[in-house]
Order: structure tokens, then sequence, then C-alpha cells
């Protein structure tokens, strides 16, 4: 699991410019991803979305009051169209 979440950091969370822009994580699960980006970059808005209620209370703790979590059906988005400018998801189990 670290050596993945290594390769995701400097693979991708590393490269992107997050600064200055809204960002949507879809499959949030602990909040590790949205953790780092809020560390390391100055986003408009960090949003992380997930269908499973102990995940974003797990992300909740780990993250910055600030970030948004939103629970989510599977099925819709509950964000308005064209309100991010980066939507991403990362090792989200499909069932």
């Amino acid at each position: 699991y670290r050596h993945k979440r290594c390769k995701v950091i400097s693979k991708f969370l590393n490269i992107i410019q997050f600064n200055s822009i809204d960002v949507l994580e879809v499959g949030v699960g602990p909040g590790l991803n949205l953790s780092h980006i809020s560390r390391f970059w100055l986003p408009n808005s960090i949003c992380g979305v997930d269908i499973s209620e102990a995940m974003l209370r797990i992300a909740k703790s780990n993250l910055n009051p600030e970030i948004n979590l939103i629970k989510t059906d599977g099925i819709s988005l509950p964000i308005p169209d064209k309100s991010v400018d980066i939507c991403f998801t990362m090792t989200v189990l499909q069932h």
C-alpha cells in the first residue's frame, strides 16, 4: 500500500497544478489524496464524495474542516455541472 501511495503522489498529485482551481475527488475514501493536495497546493476549493458513510467519517477526521465532503448514492454526483476544474478518482472499488 505504501509503495502504491508513493507512486500515486509522485506521478499524479505532485505533478498536476492544483493551485487556484476547484478540485473534486470521487471516491474520497479516508481522504489521504485530498489531504496531500491541501498540504502542498492552494486550490480555490476542495470537495470529496463517497458512497460510504464510514469512509466519509474517516475522511472528516483526516481533513481540514474547509474541505467539503458529500455522501453520494453512487449513481449520480451531487455536484453542479461545470462547478469544478478537475475531477479525479483513484483506487475506487466498483461493485
